[in-house]
């Protein structure tokens, strides 16, 4: 699953936003989610995580005006695609909002 959203600020002040918004993403499904990693690696975050059982992985790249969400999910989540989508969305534009 893929998701691109634009902004307008620097490459820095987005990775900030980043980082700042997935502590609180965790913190927000805490009793679903666990096992946060995630690392940059240039303007890309690799991120995994486990949920209710399952292992997520993805990454986030930043470019000068482009923010791209990418997230495999798995085969047991593939019912709750569009809801999965749906929260990254929403959650791609607060931090980048």
């Amino acid at each position: 699953m893929k998701i691109s959203t634009t902004h307008a600020m620097d490459k820095e002040a987005v990775r900030a936003k980043i980082d700042d918004g997935i502590v609180e993403l965790v913190q927000r499904f805490g009793r679903y989610a666990s096992n946060l990693n995630h690392h940059w690696c240039g303007d890309t975050m690799e991120f995994s995580f486990k949920a209710i059982g399952a292992d997520l992985v993805g990454s986030v790249h930043v470019t000068n005006r482009n923010v791209d969400l990418e997230i495999e999910v798995p085969s047991k989540f593939r019912i709750f695609e569009r809801q999965i989508k749906d929260e990254a969305r929403d959650w791609c534009y607060k931090v980048l909002n």
